[in-house]
């Protein structure tokens, strides 16, 4: 098995940075689906953790949980890009 094997996006800058739009487009329209849910009074089935954030915080709750990690996403991928590493340019230095 070679290391490429197991390789991920999210093992590359560009991956992470890719998981912020990924939980910011989430948390958009997971404020939108709220709201009108919240405007109409209508009740749906929800995944376990998005009812207890929702319990917790309401919809700003769930919404900021989103914008949370696409933060943290966003930090890890700019410092992972400022710093020059990734598995690829790790392996490269490995094979030099």
């Amino acid at each position: 098995m070679s290391k490429n094997d197991d390789w991920s996006p999210f093992d590359e800058w560009w991956g992470k940075l890719g998981g912020t739009v990924l939980f910011g487009g989430v948390g958009w329209w997971l404020h939108g689906a709220l709201t009108e849910l919240e405007a109409g009074g209508e009740e749906i089935r929800v995944n376990w953790i998005l009812a207890m954030l929702y319990r917790i915080g309401g919809k700003w709750g769930a919404v900021g949980f989103c914008a949370l990690l696409s933060f943290l996403f966003l930090f890890w991928g700019l410092k992972q890009l400022a710093a020059g590493k990734g598995r690829r340019s790790a392996e490269a230095d490995e094979s030099s």
